[in-house]
């Protein structure tokens, strides 16, 4: 399989990675530095503690509260980090301590999966009911209840909007029972949230699960700028309560020393200069846009069809998109076949925790140029009928 963040030779057409759309000016940045720099001159090239900046903070509460929806929210309650990893990392350091167990709903973010396995003494994966199989509920909670009842497990994690790998949505009665289980057996929900403005259909998107938790005790919550300016910034949001914020604090301050102090001011002036909001903007429509061609292309070659052997996942509108095939096909393989057709997608396995699933594959579209997306989906169309599979 192709080695995440490896380029792929440029005559290959990539539907592989989640990277941005690249169509945003991003001479932007070097405007930004260069105010930043006149503006803070040594200020920002020196080190600085491992808290943050009070300026940013408060930008982020403003940005959170107007377009995701979270309400009662403190400066005492957010914090920054360099990037989502670290995020990841620190709260499930602090939490698990490799000694307690972590709970994912599978398929589940490869990144996310992989700092859990690394500081949980176990992970344990739901599998959920991506194509409505069997009954409507999108995972077992007679089993999500046990696993949670138990005193070693401390943790669950989750994207409850247009989730990572599979772009579905959980509604307000499936978070409404998950915070019920988390605070009957003091169990903690890392609330991952960085893809709710890419609601392309205006679908309900329900409160948020730290909304529902008060006091913030079992909850902590997520956020970036990466998915709405630029990932290079490294810019991530954490919030929680106050006591949980001064202890990630300390495990930052021995383990990244600070979050990036220049990328905070470049990401101040940002707001100050409204780019973010014009980068939302841009980024929301042209992904919808390469969104609507892809779908036309793959319904034009027959890949979405009523006749079609695959299956796509019960999304609600698309970042990513999702397939299985009725058959079982080994989508690793596949996947190496597809090189030879020069286009490439991600097979499932990375996002199960033994690797347990490999029948099913993601296209991701938001990089790749319009102009492209009909090519590409024409040699996926190869490499299936070369392999009988259209």
């Amino acid at each position: 399989m192709q080695p995440k963040n490896v380029p792929l030779p440029s005559n290959i057409l990539s539907l592989w990675w989640g990277y941005m759309d690249e169509t945003f000016n991003p001479w932007v940045i070097t405007d930004l530095v260069s105010a930043t720099i006149s503006k803070r001159w040594y200020e920002i090239l020196q080190y600085n503690n491992s808290l943050w900046l009070e300026e940013l903070r408060l930008h982020w509460i403003n940005f959170l509260v107007n377009n995701f929806g979270l309400w009662n929210l403190n400066l005492d309650e957010i914090m920054i980090t360099n990037w989502a990893t670290a995020w990841i990392d620190l709260s499930s350091r602090y939490i698990l301590q490799w000694k307690y167990n972590s709970v994912v709903f599978s398929p589940i973010y490869d990144t996310a999966l992989e700092s859990l396995k690394r500081n949980s003494k176990d992970v344990i994966s739901l599998p959920l009911n991506l194509f409505w199989e069997e009954n409507w509920e999108l995972i077992d909670w007679y089993k999500l209840e046990e696993v949670m009842k138990q005193e070693t497990t401390k943790l669950v994690y989750i994207n409850p909007n247009f989730h990572n790998p599979t772009w579905i949505i959980f509604d307000e009665n499936f978070k409404r029972k998950l915070y019920d289980l988390a605070k009957k057996y003091w169990v903690v929900i890392l609330e991952d949230d960085p893809y709710k403005l890419y609601n392309f259909e205006n679908n309900e998107l329900w409160s948020n699960i730290v909304d529902m938790d008060e006091k913030k005790d079992n909850v902590i919550y997520l956020n970036s700028v990466s998915k709405v300016f630029f990932p290079w910034v490294r810019i991530w949001f954490l919030v929680s309560n106050p006591e949980f914020i001064r202890w990630i604090s300390e495990l930052q301050k021995y383990s990244t020393s600070s979050p990036n102090l220049i990328m905070q001011w470049v990401t101040i002036e940002a707001f100050e200069r409204g780019e973010i909001d014009k980068s939302i903007a841009h980024y929301t429509q042209t992904i919808a846009e390469k969104s609507w061609i892809i779908i036309s292309e793959m319904r034009k070659n027959w890949i979405m069809s009523d006749n079609s052997i695959i299956d796509f996942s019960n999304s609600k509108w698309w970042f990513y998109l999702w397939w299985r095939f009725n058959n079982w096909v080994n989508t690793t393989d596949l996947q190496q076949e597809a090189l030879n057709h020069w286009v490439t997608f991600v097979p499932w396995k990375i996002y199960w925790i033994q690797n347990e699933y490999n029948d099913s594959l993601r296209i991701a579209y938001a990089q790749i140029s319009k102009k492209d997306i009909p090519e590409a989906v024409s040699r996926l169309k190869g490499l299936l009928s070369s392999k009988g599979l259209n």
